[in-house]
Protein backbone atom coordinates (compact mmCIF):
# COMPACT_ATOMS: atom_id res chain seq x y z
CA UNK A 1 0.00 0.00 0.00
CA UNK A 2 3.07 2.39 0.40
CA UNK A 3 4.30 2.17 -2.61
CA UNK A 4 0.65 3.06 -4.27
CA UNK A 5 0.27 6.00 -2.00
CA UNK A 6 3.81 6.84 -3.10
CA UNK A 7 3.61 6.47 -6.42
CA UNK A 8 0.35 8.13 -6.53
CA UNK A 9 1.28 11.10 -4.70
CA UNK A 10 4.12 11.86 -7.09
CA UNK A 11 2.43 11.99 -10.26
CA UNK A 12 -0.64 13.90 -8.50
CA UNK A 13 0.76 17.10 -10.34
CA UNK A 14 0.93 16.12 -13.27
CA UNK A 15 -2.67 14.20 -13.13
CA UNK A 16 -3.88 17.15 -12.13
CA UNK A 17 -2.13 19.63 -15.00
CA UNK A 18 -3.87 16.98 -17.23
CA UNK A 19 -7.40 16.42 -16.00
CA UNK A 20 -10.18 18.46 -14.94
CA UNK A 21 -11.17 18.65 -10.75
CA UNK A 22 -14.53 16.85 -11.99
CA UNK A 23 -12.34 13.93 -14.00
CA UNK A 24 -9.52 13.81 -11.28
CA UNK A 25 -12.04 13.01 -8.10
CA UNK A 26 -13.45 10.07 -9.86
CA UNK A 27 -9.70 8.92 -10.62
CA UNK A 28 -8.72 9.01 -7.43
CA UNK A 29 -11.98 6.72 -6.25
CA UNK A 30 -11.06 4.48 -8.88
CA UNK A 31 -7.44 4.52 -7.85
CA UNK A 32 -8.04 3.53 -3.95
CA UNK A 33 -10.61 0.95 -5.06
CA UNK A 34 -8.62 -1.02 -7.12
CA UNK A 35 -5.56 -1.45 -4.30
CA UNK A 36 -7.43 -5.03 -3.72
CA UNK A 37 -8.04 -5.83 -6.96
CA UNK A 38 -4.45 -5.11 -8.06
CA UNK A 39 -6.31 -3.32 -11.16
CA UNK A 40 -5.36 -0.05 -12.75
CA UNK A 41 -7.13 2.30 -14.22
CA UNK A 42 -6.71 5.55 -15.51
CA UNK A 43 -9.56 7.47 -17.92
CA UNK A 44 -7.51 7.92 -21.50
CA UNK A 45 -4.66 6.00 -20.41
CA UNK A 46 -3.74 2.86 -19.33
CA UNK A 47 -5.86 -0.37 -17.59
CA UNK A 48 -3.91 -3.33 -16.77
CA UNK A 49 -5.17 -6.69 -14.62
CA UNK A 50 -3.00 -9.39 -13.62
CA UNK A 51 -2.90 -11.87 -10.84
CA UNK A 52 -2.74 -10.53 -7.26
CA UNK A 53 0.72 -12.56 -6.90
CA UNK A 54 2.22 -10.22 -9.41
CA UNK A 55 1.13 -6.98 -7.14
CA UNK A 56 4.65 -5.75 -6.86
CA UNK A 57 5.63 -5.96 -10.41
CA UNK A 58 2.35 -4.35 -11.61
CA UNK A 59 3.17 -1.54 -9.47
CA UNK A 60 6.52 -1.37 -11.43
CA UNK A 61 4.90 -1.38 -14.36
CA UNK A 62 1.95 1.30 -13.89
CA UNK A 63 4.76 3.53 -12.88
CA UNK A 64 6.07 3.78 -16.14
CA UNK A 65 3.32 3.50 -18.09
CA UNK A 66 1.98 6.76 -16.07
CA UNK A 67 5.14 8.44 -16.49
CA UNK A 68 4.93 7.74 -20.70
CA UNK A 69 0.97 8.59 -20.27
CA UNK A 70 1.47 11.95 -18.18
CA UNK A 71 3.73 12.91 -21.38
CA UNK A 72 1.26 12.09 -24.16
CA UNK A 73 -0.56 15.08 -26.07
CA UNK A 74 -4.25 14.53 -24.31
CA UNK A 75 -5.89 14.59 -27.68
CA UNK A 76 -3.96 11.26 -28.95
CA UNK A 77 -6.02 9.19 -26.46
CA UNK A 78 -4.57 5.88 -25.74
CA UNK A 79 -5.66 3.57 -23.88
CA UNK A 80 -4.79 -0.12 -22.87
CA UNK A 81 -6.37 -2.90 -20.95
CA UNK A 82 -5.24 -6.83 -20.37
CA UNK A 83 -7.15 -9.45 -19.14
CA UNK A 84 -6.88 -13.10 -18.61
CA UNK A 85 -8.91 -15.60 -19.69
CA UNK A 86 -10.56 -18.50 -17.91
CA UNK A 87 -8.19 -20.94 -18.09
CA UNK A 88 -5.94 -20.05 -14.74
CA UNK A 89 -2.78 -19.08 -14.08
CA UNK A 90 0.23 -20.70 -13.35
CA UNK A 91 2.09 -21.31 -16.91
CA UNK A 92 4.98 -19.80 -17.83
CA UNK A 93 7.35 -18.98 -21.33
CA UNK A 94 9.94 -21.89 -20.60
CA UNK A 95 13.70 -21.86 -21.46
CA UNK A 96 14.90 -23.62 -24.61
CA UNK A 97 16.91 -26.47 -24.03
CA UNK A 98 19.80 -25.18 -24.76
CA UNK A 99 19.63 -22.93 -21.72
CA UNK A 100 18.82 -19.97 -24.72
CA UNK A 101 15.77 -17.50 -23.73
CA UNK A 102 12.47 -18.95 -24.18
CA UNK A 103 10.56 -17.96 -27.24
CA UNK A 104 7.31 -15.97 -28.09
CA UNK A 105 6.06 -16.49 -31.72
CA UNK A 106 4.98 -13.18 -33.13
CA UNK A 107 1.96 -15.21 -35.04
CA UNK A 108 0.97 -12.69 -38.63
CA UNK A 109 2.11 -12.98 -42.16
CA UNK A 110 1.89 -9.03 -42.43
CA UNK A 111 5.73 -7.85 -42.33
CA UNK A 112 4.97 -4.09 -41.52
CA UNK A 113 2.51 -5.58 -38.51
CA UNK A 114 5.51 -7.86 -37.43
CA UNK A 115 8.40 -5.28 -38.07
CA UNK A 116 5.88 -2.88 -35.19
CA UNK A 117 5.67 -5.56 -32.95
CA UNK A 118 9.33 -6.45 -32.73
CA UNK A 119 10.27 -2.91 -32.84
CA UNK A 120 7.61 -2.60 -29.77
CA UNK A 121 8.34 -5.31 -27.66
CA UNK A 122 12.33 -5.77 -27.94
CA UNK A 123 12.70 -4.97 -24.16
CA UNK A 124 11.27 -7.93 -23.68
CA UNK A 125 13.68 -10.86 -22.57
CA UNK A 126 12.36 -13.28 -24.86
CA UNK A 127 13.85 -14.09 -28.12
CA UNK A 128 11.00 -13.28 -30.78
CA UNK A 129 10.48 -15.27 -33.88
CA UNK A 130 8.55 -15.25 -37.00
CA UNK A 131 6.34 -17.69 -38.31
CA UNK A 132 8.86 -17.89 -41.13
CA UNK A 133 11.83 -18.46 -38.45
CA UNK A 134 9.56 -21.38 -37.20
CA UNK A 135 8.90 -22.78 -40.61
CA UNK A 136 5.01 -22.18 -39.54
CA UNK A 137 3.35 -22.60 -42.85
CA UNK A 138 0.03 -22.40 -41.72
CA UNK A 139 -3.53 -20.18 -42.90
CA UNK A 140 -5.78 -18.89 -40.11
CA UNK A 141 -8.72 -17.46 -41.19
CA UNK A 142 -10.31 -14.78 -39.40
CA UNK A 143 -13.73 -15.86 -39.15
CA UNK A 144 -14.39 -13.96 -35.64
CA UNK A 145 -17.00 -11.69 -35.21
CA UNK A 146 -14.91 -9.37 -33.40
CA UNK A 147 -11.49 -8.09 -32.93
CA UNK A 148 -10.98 -10.33 -29.36
CA UNK A 149 -12.39 -13.65 -31.38
CA UNK A 150 -10.11 -12.96 -34.27
CA UNK A 151 -6.91 -12.31 -31.89
CA UNK A 152 -7.88 -15.36 -29.59
CA UNK A 153 -8.06 -17.75 -32.47
CA UNK A 154 -5.24 -16.57 -34.15
CA UNK A 155 -2.80 -16.52 -31.36
CA UNK A 156 -4.56 -20.53 -29.39
CA UNK A 157 -4.19 -21.57 -33.09
CA UNK A 158 -0.29 -20.82 -33.45
CA UNK A 159 0.54 -21.90 -30.25
CA UNK A 160 -1.02 -25.27 -30.33
CA UNK A 161 0.65 -25.89 -33.85
CA UNK A 162 3.92 -24.79 -32.94
CA UNK A 163 4.53 -25.71 -29.51
CA UNK A 164 5.36 -22.30 -28.52
CA UNK A 165 3.53 -19.13 -26.55
CA UNK A 166 2.10 -17.14 -29.31
CA UNK A 167 1.28 -13.29 -29.71
CA UNK A 168 -1.46 -12.39 -31.98
CA UNK A 169 -2.83 -9.41 -32.93
CA UNK A 170 -5.94 -8.08 -34.73
CA UNK A 171 -6.74 -4.40 -35.48
CA UNK A 172 -9.70 -2.22 -36.90
CA UNK A 173 -10.35 1.17 -37.58
CA UNK A 174 -13.76 2.44 -36.32
CA UNK A 175 -15.44 5.46 -37.82
CA UNK A 176 -17.99 7.06 -36.06
CA UNK A 177 -19.70 8.48 -39.34
CA UNK A 178 -20.24 4.44 -40.57
CA UNK A 179 -21.59 2.95 -37.54
CA UNK A 180 -18.64 1.80 -36.49
CA UNK A 181 -17.08 0.38 -39.84
CA UNK A 182 -15.05 -0.77 -40.99
CA UNK A 183 -14.58 -2.72 -37.37
CA UNK A 184 -13.61 -6.17 -37.93
CA UNK A 185 -13.66 -6.21 -41.47
CA UNK A 186 -11.22 -2.98 -41.41
CA UNK A 187 -9.18 -5.73 -44.06
CA UNK A 188 -11.65 -7.06 -46.18
CA UNK A 189 -13.44 -4.03 -46.54
CA UNK A 190 -13.04 -3.40 -50.02
CA UNK A 191 -13.35 -7.03 -51.02
CA UNK A 192 -10.94 -10.17 -50.43
CA UNK A 193 -7.79 -9.91 -51.85
CA UNK A 194 -8.00 -5.71 -52.06
CA UNK A 195 -4.88 -3.75 -51.75
CA UNK A 196 -3.94 -0.95 -49.12
CA UNK A 197 -4.93 1.68 -51.79
CA UNK A 198 -8.05 -0.12 -52.70
CA UNK A 199 -9.11 0.17 -48.55
CA UNK A 200 -8.54 3.95 -48.53
CA UNK A 201 -10.90 4.22 -51.48
CA UNK A 202 -13.71 2.67 -50.30
CA UNK A 203 -13.30 4.15 -47.01
CA UNK A 204 -13.04 7.81 -48.97
CA UNK A 205 -16.04 7.71 -51.36
CA UNK A 206 -18.08 5.82 -48.44
CA UNK A 207 -17.06 9.22 -46.32
CA UNK A 208 -17.82 11.51 -49.83
CA UNK A 209 -19.23 14.34 -48.35
CA UNK A 210 -18.62 13.79 -45.09
CA UNK A 211 -17.69 17.10 -43.26
CA UNK A 212 -14.80 17.29 -40.92
CA UNK A 213 -16.34 17.18 -37.88
CA UNK A 214 -18.36 14.13 -38.44
CA UNK A 215 -15.07 12.38 -39.53
CA UNK A 216 -14.05 11.29 -36.05
CA UNK A 217 -12.50 7.34 -35.75
CA UNK A 218 -10.06 4.89 -34.12
CA UNK A 219 -7.82 2.58 -34.29
CA UNK A 220 -8.43 -0.06 -31.89
CA UNK A 221 -5.73 -2.67 -31.72
CA UNK A 222 -6.67 -6.26 -29.86
CA UNK A 223 -3.14 -8.43 -28.41
CA UNK A 224 -3.61 -12.07 -27.70
CA UNK A 225 -0.97 -14.00 -25.87
CA UNK A 226 -1.64 -17.73 -25.51
CA UNK A 227 -0.02 -20.72 -24.51
CA UNK A 228 0.34 -24.10 -25.91
CA UNK A 229 -2.14 -25.41 -23.58
CA UNK A 230 -4.58 -22.75 -23.60
CA UNK A 231 -3.63 -19.97 -21.00
CA UNK A 232 -5.15 -16.92 -22.93
CA UNK A 233 -4.57 -13.12 -22.17
CA UNK A 234 -5.97 -10.31 -24.07
CA UNK A 235 -4.62 -6.62 -24.09
CA UNK A 236 -6.13 -3.66 -25.80
CA UNK A 237 -5.20 0.11 -26.71
CA UNK A 238 -7.09 2.46 -29.01
CA UNK A 239 -5.80 5.65 -30.61
CA UNK A 240 -7.64 8.55 -31.88
CA UNK A 241 -8.14 10.54 -34.90
CA UNK A 242 -9.96 12.30 -37.88
CA UNK A 243 -10.11 10.90 -41.32
CA UNK A 244 -8.59 13.04 -43.70
CA UNK A 245 -9.92 14.09 -47.39
CA UNK A 246 -6.96 12.71 -49.13
CA UNK A 247 -4.11 10.42 -48.38
CA UNK A 248 -1.39 11.87 -46.89
CA UNK A 249 2.09 10.15 -46.31
CA UNK A 250 4.15 7.22 -47.21
CA UNK A 251 5.00 5.38 -43.88
CA UNK A 252 2.54 2.56 -42.43
CA UNK A 253 0.06 0.40 -44.08
CA UNK A 254 -3.62 -0.02 -44.30
CA UNK A 255 -5.25 2.77 -43.27
CA UNK A 256 -2.46 4.85 -42.54
CA UNK A 257 -2.28 7.55 -45.01
CA UNK A 258 -5.77 9.02 -44.62
CA UNK A 259 -5.76 8.67 -40.77
CA UNK A 260 -4.98 12.27 -39.16
CA UNK A 261 -3.82 12.94 -36.06
CA UNK A 262 -5.20 16.76 -35.03
CA UNK A 263 -2.67 17.05 -31.87
CA UNK A 264 0.46 16.23 -34.36
CA UNK A 265 -1.25 17.62 -37.43
CA UNK A 266 -0.04 14.36 -39.59
CA UNK A 267 -1.41 11.45 -40.84
CA UNK A 268 -0.06 7.83 -39.61
CA UNK A 269 1.85 7.59 -42.13
CA UNK A 270 3.52 11.26 -42.00
CA UNK A 271 5.46 9.59 -38.74
CA UNK A 272 8.18 7.55 -38.75
CA UNK A 273 8.09 4.05 -37.14
CA UNK A 274 9.64 5.69 -34.35
CA UNK A 275 7.09 8.16 -33.73
CA UNK A 276 4.36 5.94 -34.54
CA UNK A 277 5.28 3.61 -31.91
CA UNK A 278 4.99 6.13 -29.18
CA UNK A 279 1.32 6.60 -30.23
CA UNK A 280 -0.45 4.20 -31.90
CA UNK A 281 -3.20 1.62 -30.96
CA UNK A 282 -0.93 -1.19 -31.58
CA UNK A 283 1.67 0.36 -29.57
CA UNK A 284 -0.51 1.16 -26.57
CA UNK A 285 -1.51 -3.01 -26.59
CA UNK A 286 2.36 -3.58 -26.81
CA UNK A 287 3.01 -1.76 -24.12
CA UNK A 288 0.41 -3.30 -21.77
CA UNK A 289 0.85 -7.09 -23.27
CA UNK A 290 4.76 -6.13 -22.35
CA UNK A 291 3.44 -5.18 -18.87
CA UNK A 292 2.10 -8.67 -18.74
CA UNK A 293 5.04 -10.74 -20.20
CA UNK A 294 6.68 -9.51 -17.68
CA UNK A 295 4.69 -10.49 -14.77
CA UNK A 296 4.79 -14.07 -16.42
CA UNK A 297 8.13 -14.83 -17.46
CA UNK A 298 10.55 -15.06 -14.21
CA UNK A 299 13.28 -12.99 -15.65
CA UNK A 300 11.55 -9.60 -16.39
CA UNK A 301 10.86 -10.09 -12.82
CA UNK A 302 14.36 -10.15 -11.65
CA UNK A 303 15.18 -7.08 -14.08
Amino acid sequence: MYRFVTIFLWHLPLLSARCSIGSLLPLIVKFVAIYGRCRILLEDGHNVQCPTQSRSTLFDTYARGLLEWTRTPRAVRLGAFCSSGPEGSGERPRKTEGGGAAKLLLATSNAGKARELAQLLRSVPLELVSLRDEGVDLEVEEVGETLEENAALKATTYARHSGLWALADDSGLEVEALGGAPGVRSRRFAGEGASDADLVRELLRRLNGTPWEQRTARFRSVISIASPHGQLYLCQGTCDGVIGFQPRGAEGFGYDPVFFIPELGRTMAELTLEEKNRISHRAAAARAAAGLLATLHPETQEN
